[in-house]
């Protein structure tokens, strides 16, 4: 069973909460997205998921080592140094700056390497009421300005369809024509100029929405989405329509 397949029965949400693996780290997993995700946490997560699932996911471990093999990993080059002694006298001075060195670089790697969704849940505060305090305070936003309202009004010729995010989504674009791709990973609007070309469009599974002209469409149910999109508006398609039409079966 692939990573794509678990997320299509068990949905991200759910396998966040069953792995504590925050749903960004999921999505970027599912996108093979690394340009964000250090070495040690993106095979770790992958191993999580491989022991919670039963899954063998070698495929995305074989992709994740070949990016970081031409990438390198940020953390394989982080450097700590400590002042030595000069004398044999002077170690009892140096110790206990040693062992406070120590300390300071095992609190960064902590709060700065460890899964944030995992170190939420250990903390002794209240955290739930602040996510519900900031849920309620989100829901009344979109109440009083409501995804669509953010659509350009530039639309009314359909020189361009908006890709516009709920949060990090990762999408893939190809030229139907000449087969040329492109991929990002966004948190802002997004247009797709369909002036001269058609497109096929993919995306991860995080929420988004589509705007054609006046029309949104909103996708909040936490699976990938396939599409062609062209001055003519917004087609839906099936995985394997979009395979069949030019598609990536993996990006």
């Amino acid at each position: 069973m692939q990573l794509d397949e678990i997320v299509g029965e068990k949905s991200i949400k759910a396998i966040s909460q069953k792995t504590m693996i925050s749903e960004q780290n999921i999505a970027l997993l599912i996108a093979e997205d690394f340009s964000s995700l250090p070495k040690a946490k993106a095979i770790g997560f992958i191993s999580i998921l491989e022991r919670d699932y039963a899954a063998d996911l070698s495929a995305l471990r074989k992709v994740a080592l070949e990016y970081y093999k031409i990438h390198g990993n940020a953390e394989e080059n982080i450097n700590i140094a400590f002042t030595k002694a000069e004398a044999p006298k002077g170690r009892s001075k140096l110790f206990p700056l040693f062992i406070l060195g120590v300390l300071a670089y095992a609190s960064w790697y902590f709060f700065t390497q460890f899964d944030q969704k995992m170190l939420t849940n250990m903390m002794p505060f209240s955290q739930e009421e602040k996510k519900e305090s900031l849920s309620t305070t989100q829901t009344q936003e979109k109440t009083k300005k409501p995804i669509h309202s953010k659509s350009p009004h530039t639309l009314a010729h359909n020189k361009k369809i908006v890709l516009l995010p709920a949060e990090k989504l990762w999408f893939g674009l190809i030229d139907t024509e000449t087969g040329e791709r492109d991929q990002k990973t966004i948190d802002k609007q997004y247009n797709i100029d369909v002036t001269k070309k058609n497109w096929l469009l993919a995306t991860s599974a995080a929420n988004f929405a589509l705007i054609n002209k006046n029309d949104t469409k909103e996708y909040n149910d936490g699976r990938k989405h396939y599409f062609k999109v062209n001055n003519e508006g917004i087609e839906p398609l099936t995985k394997a329509e979009y395979i069949e039409q030019g598609g990536y079966k993996r990006w």
